[in-house]
């Protein structure tokens, strides 16, 4: 019981520090009931306290309710404008009585709010998702049905799509005698679900599945509303390089982490290359390459091809900063010899890896193993072993405190 307590505790305290923090600003904490309003509605997350406060609480009481909920139940849980079910169903062409049973269990979870018998409504959860287009403009244009919103409604329409659908071929794919142990990226339970040979990248680039790339590349714009897009700025200090050092933005695409850092650091010279990492044809004399989410694409023997093209490429005094996710265990370790003793861990008995509060890496994790396959998140342990079989070894990691879901930094130096 007395972990029970401790965390009950945290719960309390937490809340106090959350309304603490909004009671010296002047605002009132947003009742659920409430649709979300882009801009205004997370103005008080920008307070660090108020951001470690609530990941405690979301931790602590997530751990409760594991502690306390029957084991049977836990196994099976994982416009503002009030209509009646029925009205619905009629306008979205469904059946009233199978989009009841959907919407009360998303009420039961506080996704939409049930606010008379079968008269449903948006809350700040559901409204996130709300496309604010009618039932009639969808149709008449499916292709601009995310056009116009933040991007967060596309990011779970892909995940239903793509992600729930492999997600169903996961058992095949992990116990098949083809697959069980196979790191190729064409055995993955995408491949199974949409019964193709390709790659995922491949597979979405086929003139039949516009619509699903279309989609895709919304969906991946939408991840800089969850994620923090600036951690690039947050680590290594650009600010020390001379006038006119090169910087490469590896794999960069359009180059929205390059607008960012010239924005903020004007006198450097910038450059994105987008598939040069696997030709290994780098740009030479670089100061800094850097890549950002690249890694967790690609299985192991991939990622050190890609390290070893840039260590061929660099200087001895050439940089490599990593952004990607850094996976914790929910245990203490000291296997990677790195020690970032100045990121603040959770309080105990919460898990170290934060638990429920962090499990946005772990499910990001989960979507790169259901359509990619070898693709992965990594612990900084796994990271090592990377950079160790390509040339590079780690100079400082700054690493994203465990109460926001952002990306970690890892600075990298030639060997």
């Amino acid at each position: 019981m007395e972990d029970l307590r401790s965390l009950a505790k945290f719960v309390n305290d937490s809340i106090q520090q959350i309304g603490d923090s909004y009671s010296r600003r002047g605002m009132t904490f947003p009742f659920l009931e409430e649709p979300f309003a882009a801009g205004n509605a997370n103005a008080c997350y920008d307070d660090p306290v108020v951001k470690q406060a609530a990941a405690n609480a979301i931790a602590a009481a997530a751990q409760i309710a594991a502690i306390v909920r029957p084991p049977s139940d836990t196994i099976i849980l994982t416009s503002h404008q009030d209509l009646h079910v029925e009205e619905i169903a009629r306008l979205a062409f469904i059946s009233a009585n199978r989009l009841s049973r959907i919407l009360r269990l998303l009420a039961s979870e506080h996704i939409f709010a049930e606010v008379e018998p079968d008269v449903f409504a948006n809350n700040r959860i559901s409204s996130v998702i709300d496309t604010e287009k009618t039932l009639e403009e969808i149709p008449a244009n499916p292709e601009g049905k995310y056009v116009g919103t933040s991007g967060i409604a596309t990011v779970v329409d892909h995940i239903v799509h793509h992600g729930q659908k492999s997600s169903a071929y996961l058992t095949e794919t992990l116990l098949g005698p083809k697959t069980a142990f196979s790191e190729q990226p064409t055995d993955a339970p995408l491949n199974r679900a949409f019964r193709t040979d390709l790659t995922v990248w491949e597979w979405l680039e086929l003139p039949e599945n516009k619509h699903d790339l279309r989609f895709f590349s919304m969906a991946m714009r939408g991840n800089s509303k969850i994620l923090p897009a600036d951690a690039i700025l947050n680590g290594h200090d650009f600010s020390a390089l001379t006038a006119g050092s090169v910087v490469v933005d590896v794999a960069g695409g359009v180059g929205s982490q390059t607008v960012l850092l010239a924005r903020a650091h004007p006198n450097l010279r910038y450059i994105v290359q987008d598939r040069a990492a696997m030709s290994g044809e780098m740009q030479q004399n670089v100061s800094v390459f850097f890549m950002r989410m690249i890694l967790h694409d690609w299985p192991d023997d991939k990622c050190i091809v890609i390290l070893k093209n840039l260590r061929g490429a660099a200087q001895p005094t050439t940089k490599l900063l990593i952004l990607e996710f850094l996976l914790s265990f929910a245990v203490p370790t000291t296997a990677s010899g790195i020690q970032d003793d100045d990121t603040p861990k959770p309080p105990a008995p919460l898990l170290l890896n934060a638990g429920h509060a962090g499990l946005l890496p772990h499910l990001y994790d989960m979507t790169m193993m259901v359509g990619m396959n070898g693709a992965r998140e990594r612990t900084l342990e796994q990271f090592g072993a990377l950079f160790d079989a390509s040339g590079w070894k780690i100079e400082r990691v700054y690493r994203a405190p465990y109460f926001v879901n952002a990306h970690s930094q890892i600075v990298l130096v030639p060997v």
